[in-house]
């Protein structure tokens, strides 16, 4: 895994990065806890999880079609730039005691249209820092970076909200965004095999790489499989809040304590999968991982007390990053680097957009039904998929694994 560090531009950037997504896990669990602070509702959590979902779906698919056009360092330094401005206003908004629901639901809709911006010329930047041979060592340190924040940036989270409060939380991420800043002025692409194509029009480029996703037998299978794993195993995550203080009345530290839990499981998956001799065997344990999301979904939905939550959740973050990690390593070998912005967007859209989605309705139903009752649910549709949809189209995730080189 860490041959991809011999390359200074991709270590630069993995560097920045990790501490730019400590920033993200920070931000995350600080808009999770004031919106609980604000509203006590699993309704209002998943509202504000959609709108972010929309502000990133408006816009990916475009930020896709530019990465693909123009200067990807460019557009990452003006969508990280932009990021670090939104961080900075919602945690002002706060400070300055102007927090209310409204106000934070605009800014909540500019952090996902940041966030549109940024997510698919970071995924494109990153094949374009290693040769090919290095490819798979630098996503999977890359994954190994990003669950590494996610268990250290909810005890940071944790820490400056209940010390602090969550207003500084937010200042605290523009810090750890603008770090990335300064590093994409020092590092420099390498050549990549975009090569000189036909001109075509901005809207053309865009249809263009949204036909060849889903018309590609192999990318299209492992994009549906993206989708239902965000959408039914990772939304859960959205929630956590109303989890920690509704069921289990532990506040801020409870809500940092399962987010660290599934950051551990989501670690050493991680750290599995950039370890891996033969990319072409991910195919079996991808499959086997939905199935054993369910049945930890199922404990997690379950668990009588926190103790065994930390457990379940735990599993969990271990088995969806290797079905969803593994997922995005097979696509990012099969997709040719002139169309890799606009397919990788399409990735990242289901990737962010998919447990915001997943997290509206799973919240909506919960405050009828009870979050317990609904987890169930959500574990119970998604086996009917893995059983009745996904095994008979399975032979296309070999297919990809057996064409990695």
């Amino acid at each position: 895994m860490l041959r991809a560090l011999r390359h200074r531009d991709y270590a630069l950037f993995a560097a920045a990065g990790w501490m730019a997504t400590i920033g993200f896990w920070v931000q995350r669990i600080a808009v999770q806890w004031i919106v609980w602070d604000l509203t006590e509702s699993y309704a209002w959590l998943g509202t504000f999880a959609l709108v972010e979902a929309l502000g990133i779906m408006v816009v990916m698919p475009f930020a896709g079609a530019l990465a693909d056009r123009g200067d990807r360092l460019r557009m990452a330094r003006k969508a990280r730039g932009l990021e670090v401005v939104v961080s900075i206003a919602i945690g002002l908004t706060i400070l300055l005691d102007y927090a209310s629901v409204p106000n934070l639901l605009i800014l909540i809709a500019a952090a996902g249209f940041a966030e549109g911006l940024w997510s698919p010329a970071r995924l494109a930047i990153v094949p374009n820092l290693v040769p090919k041979k290095d490819l798979s060592a630098a996503l999977g340190l890359g994954a190994t970076m990003f669950h590494l924040s996610q268990f250290v940036g909810p005890v940071i989270a944790g820490f400056v909200i209940v010390h602090w409060g969550v207003g500084f939380a937010f200042l605290l991420t523009a810090v750890l965004f603008s770090v990335m800043i300064g590093v994409l002025f020092m590092i420099q692409l390498r050549t990549s095999d975009r090569g000189a194509r036909p001109p075509q029009r901005f809207v053309e480029d865009l249809k263009d790489g949204i036909r060849y996703s889903f018309r590609h037998e192999v990318i299209g299978a492992i994009m549906l499989m993206g989708l239902m794993i965000s959408l039914f195993l990772r939304s859960y995550r959205e929630l956590l809040s109303g989890y920690a203080d509704g069921l289990f009345e532990t506040g801020a530290a409870g809500l940092a304590s399962l987010a660290s839990a599934s950051g551990i499981g989501a670690l050493t998956a991680a750290l599995v999968l950039a370890n891996f001799g033969a990319t072409r065997r991910l195919a079996p344990w991808v499959r086997w991982a939905m199935l054993g999301n369910t049945l930890a979904l199922a404990g997690f939905a379950l668990a009588p007390s926190m103790a065994v939550a930390l457990g379940c959740i735990a599993a969990i973050g271990f088995l969806v990053t290797i079905a969803g990690t593994g997922a995005q390593i097979l696509v990012q070998h099969a997709v040719p680097d002139e169309k890799r912005g606009r397919v990788m967007s399409l990735w990242g859209m289901q990737f962010f957009a998919g447990p915001s989605l997943g997290a509206w309705a799973i919240g909506s139903l919960a405050s009828g039904i009870g979050l317990r009752w609904t987890l169930l649910l959500v574990a119970a549709v998604f086996f009917v998929y893995w059983l009745v949809v996904f095994q008979p189209r399975r032979g296309a995730l070999s297919a990809a694994a057996k064409a990695v080189v």
